[in-house]
Parts: structure tokens; C-alpha cells; sequence
């Protein structure tokens, strides 16, 4: 389906800004992380629990606004897994290191294999902030794999600052794809001016 240009205007005005809210979060999680890091496992599983439900809502509401998109049901499936991840971090009290380390993991793997299919139909639109969600997906799928496949008797803390610089590092790349999409934006709306003013023949 295709936009006008006035809904591609309002899409991508919507769209930039939770895009940068996301990678925002990603970096203050990061930060945070990197900040404690001999927090207890309970402090670990509330910053994780909080930034995934944050993570999740803000998905949704892009999923909302992002109506005829084709992607759009990735951006809710995506959503939809955050928030899932979210609440099981917080309904499990208990939980041990291990066990986040694991949960943390397979919610990067499949939220970062999401954001790459995402990157795929922005780039068939010809979208050119596509590339860095397809680094911030890269970024979350080697994070899931190291802690996925890391050797937890090398160190907890080890494993938990690659959590921290991954997260920020996924972070930035967000921020970018906002800001290109801010740009793209920018574009439309004087493309639309320019023929404002154009005189009619």
C-alpha cells in the first residue's frame, strides 16, 4: 500500500522520535549496567524487566502508528516479545544469574533477528536509515550469542559488561537511524513547501 505524501510525512514525524526514545533507553540501560556492576541479581532483574517493558511499549505504539506499513506486524511481534520478557523477569523473583543471563539472551537473539527483517522491508522502500537497524539488530544477536554461549565460570561480571557496552552500542546506532529518519522528515516537508509555492502553469 502506498502513502500520500502528507501520511509518509506523518508516519515518518511519529516514527522518528520513538525510534530515538528506544535507543535512548538502550544507552541508560547500558549505562546502568556498566555502573553496578556487582549489583545483586535483583537490582539486575528489575533494570532488565523495566527497560524491556518500556522497550516493548514503545513498539507498540510505533506499530500503531506505522498503519499500512507492510513490516508493521514485525515492529508488534517485536513489541509484544519485550513486554513478554518483561513480565517473566518480574513474576520470577527468584530467578538466578544464570537463568537472566539466558532469558536477557534469547529475547536479544530474537528481538535483534526482528529488527533485521525490519531493516530488509525498509530497504525495499528504499529507506535509507534501513543499514543501522540492521547494525542494531546485528549488535543484539552478538550480544544473545556471548551471553548465550559464554562460559559463565569465567565471570558473571565479564558477561555483564558486554551486556552493558552492547546495549549502548545498539543504542547509537538507534539514535542514528532517528536522526536520518528526522532528516528524511525534514525532506518532505520542504518538498511539499517547494511545491506550495510553485506557481501553477
Amino acid at each position: 500500500m502506498s502513502e500520500s505524501p502528507s501520511e509518509a510525512r506523518s508516519i515518518l514525524k511519529t516514527l522518528w522520535w520513538l525510534v530515538l526514545l528506544r535507543g535512548i533507553l538502550a544507552i541508560l540501560f547500558g549505562i546502568a549496567v556498566l555502573a553496578w556492576p556487582k549489583a545483586t541479581v535483583l537490582v539486575l532483574v528489575a533494570l532488565f524487566a523495566i527497560f524491556s517493558l518500556l522497550d516493548g511499549i514503545l513498539d507498540i505504539v510505533l506499530g500503531v502508528q506505522a498503519k499500512g506499513e507492510r513490516g508493521r506486524w514485525l515492529i508488534f511481534l517485536q513489541g509484544a516479545l519485550a513486554i513478554i520478557a518483561g513480565i517473566v523477569a518480574l513474576v520470577w523473583p527468584d530467578i538466578t544469574a544464570i537463568v537472566l543471563l539466558w532469558l536477557v539472551a534469547i529475547w536479544a537473539i530474537l528481538s535483534g533477528a526482528m529488527e533485521i527483517a525490519g531493516s530488509l522491508e525498509l530497504r525495499r522502500l528504499g529507506q535509507p536509515r534501513w543499514w543501522w537497524h540492521t547494525v542494531a539488530g546485528v549488535l543484539a544477536i552478538v550480544l544473545g550469542a556471548i551471553l548465550l554461549f559464554g562460559n559463565p565460570a569465567r565471570g558473571i561480571l565479564a558477561l555483564l559488561w558486554a551486556v552493558g557496552v552492547l546495549a549502548i552500542a545498539n543504542g547509537i546506532a538507534l539514535i542514528i537511524a532517528a536522526v536520518i529518519a528526522r532528516r528524511e522528515v525534514t525532506a518532505l516537508y520542504r518538498g511539499s513547501d517547494d511545491e506550495d509555492v510553485r506557481p501553477a502553469r
